[in-house]
């Protein structure tokens, strides 16, 4: 086992949180937003030449942006209260060189961020698949 896959932190899934608004949770404000973006099932890192690998996490205004102008935001849950999600987008800007595959991220990054991403990437993939309610027939959706 290397170093990089150390548990420290306890992650909060927070299910309760996932039937209200998370947005109106009381320690809920902008500056406590951590984003990633999920760009054709990869994850973005920041300095590819250090390990371990720095996930490219989007806080302030500008992740709240994403939150709000998106219709695939997932939250991922609270660690150190600050609020997780991921958005998962088939276009995007950036370079493509910068984003990496949960096998290759897995023994390169820490686990809180590696357990976010795991999460992201299932959760993503259980909504591709599942795009209508088995019980009702309804339309799913993921906010």
């Amino acid at each position: 086992m290397n170093n990089y896959n150390v548990y420290k932190n306890n992650i909060n899934k927070a299910s309760h949180l996932r039937e209200i608004n998370i947005c109106k949770h009381k320690n809920f404000n902008t500056d406590r937003i951590r984003l990633v973006i999920c760009y054709k099932d990869k994850f973005p890192v920041k300095n590819i030449n250090r390990k371990p690998y720095n996930i490219l996490w989007l806080n302030g205004k500008k992740a709240e942006n994403y939150i709000l102008n998106s219709d695939s935001v997932i939250f991922l849950g609270i660690l150190d209260n600050y609020f997780y999600f991921s958005i998962s987008m088939e276009k995007h800007k950036q370079s493509e060189d910068k984003y990496f595959d949960l096998r290759t991220l897995n023994p390169l990054i820490n686990y809180d961020d590696l357990a976010f991403l795991t999460t992201s990437r299932g959760l993503s993939y259980w909504h591709k698949k599942n795009t209508f309610c088995g019980i009702c027939g309804n339309k799913t959706k993921n906010d």
